[in-house]
């Protein structure tokens, strides 16, 4: 694009002296307002034959005449193509010399001269240079359509007239037709809750449904209170004397531990040591009437562990899943621990 630049400045120079007596006869600065309204044009080029360019442009510019637009339509022509016919739009630009700059973005540059303009009017006609590529360049000349010699200034504004008179109201046009549906409204806020209904009759009784699995066994309740002692009975008659038992035990350790609110677990210590850690340990709350360690009535039991000579260890646990439940207040704990007969 540097080398087309360079050569659309190069050959506008020459045109420039060539057509200099005919561009401008205007003595105020030129602006984009001298390009407005429809013209011709045509050109010659070579790029390895004859190139030939011709068509039409129709240029709007803006409110301030310092830019504007165009549209066109163009037929190209080549030796080794044949004829195209193509719609072209973009920008152009005419500084204060007169000279323009047409741009159609990867199509055409068009750099030229406005020319036979009166002051304050219309270029009639104008010499070109274009460029559609590096290697095709082609120069030409265009005119305007309405154009039947140079234009003169556009006369003064004449006296506004004295208003018409009022027309009659005009007949009632016909309903428009219905516009589409708007879109749906958001989603209001929730209404208070209304009053409770009264209760409704009570409904038939369902069919009994089938017997559950069986529940895991509870933990022992405890021991009843003492049973008042009967009548004393007659005394029978002595009966035959009995075979020898097995030995009694002969080493037992008995106490009282507290199991507290911070642990589910306890520890019991004696001083002299049982003979081996084959013993079997009871145990109870030492007040069974006050169960307030279990306030929500889990199914729990008391678990013996860590036997030893001098002591053991034991747990509160759960029947369910066999987790810690630490006890809601602290429980006294009556125990014995006694040496199996044959340790």
């Amino acid at each position: 694009m540097h080398k087309v630049k360079a050569v659309l400045t190069a050959t506008f120079a020459v045109l420039a002296i060539i057509v200099g007596a005919a561009t401008t006869e205007a003595q105020s600065p030129h602006d984009s307002c001298d390009l407005n309204g429809a013209y011709n044009f045509s050109g010659l080029g070579n790029s390895g034959g004859l190139v030939k360019l011709l068509g039409s442009v129709t240029f709007t510019p803006n409110s301030e005449c310092t830019l504007g637009t165009f549209t066109a339509d163009i037929v190209l022509g080549s030796e080794r193509q044949g004829a195209q016919q193509i719609a072209a739009s973009g920008s152009y630009f005419v500084d204060s010399r007169g000279v323009f700059t047409l741009v159609a973005p990867g199509l055409i540059t068009i750099t030229g001269l406005v020319s036979q303009v009166a002051p304050g009017n219309t270029a009639n006609a104008f010499p070109f240079i274009a460029a559609l590529d590096d290697a095709t360049i082609l120069s030409g000349f265009g005119g305007r359509l309405t154009s039947a010699g140079i234009q003169g200034p556009t006369g003064s504004t004449g006296p506004t007239g004295p208003p018409g008179a009022t027309g009659p109201p005009g007949a009632t046009g016909p309903a428009g037709a219905t516009g589409p549906a708007g879109p749906t409204g958001a989603t209001g806020p929730t209404g208070a809750t209304g009053p409770a209904g009264p209760t409704g009759a009570t409904g038939p009784a369902g069919p009994t449904g089938p017997t559950g699995t069986p529940g895991l066994a509870g933990p022992p309740g405890p021991s009843g209170p003492t049973g008042s002692t009967g009548a004393t009975g007659p005394t029978g008659a002595t009966g035959p004397t009995g075979a020898t038992g097995p030995a009694g035990p002969v080493n037992y350790r008995a106490g009282k531990v507290t199991m507290g609110t911070a642990s589910a677990t306890a520890s019991v210590f004696w001083s002299t040591p049982l003979p081996s850690t084959n013993y079997r340990v009871s145990l109870q709350p030492a007040d069974p009437d006050n169960p307030g360690y279990n306030t929500n009535n889990d199914c729990t039991y008391f678990n013996i562990t860590a036997k030893g000579t001098t002591g053991f260890t034991l747990e509160h646990l759960l029947c369910t899943s066999g987790a810690a439940r630490i006890p809601d207040t602290a429980v006294d704990l009556d125990w014995i621990a006694i040496s199996d007969n044959n340790p």
